[in-house]
């Protein structure tokens, strides 16, 4: 039971790291193209 507990908890966190990392690569690429309307 704490194991899979843990081992769920890890797998969100990798989920978010991995989130946050595209979205930060995302972010960097957007600002060096700018702003296009």
């Amino acid at each position: 039971m704490f194991l899979e507990t843990v081992r769920k908890s890890h797998r969100y966190e990798v989920a978010a790291i991995s989130l946050f990392r595209g979205l930060t690569l995302h972010f960097d690429g957007f600002r060096q193209i700018g702003p296009t309307d």
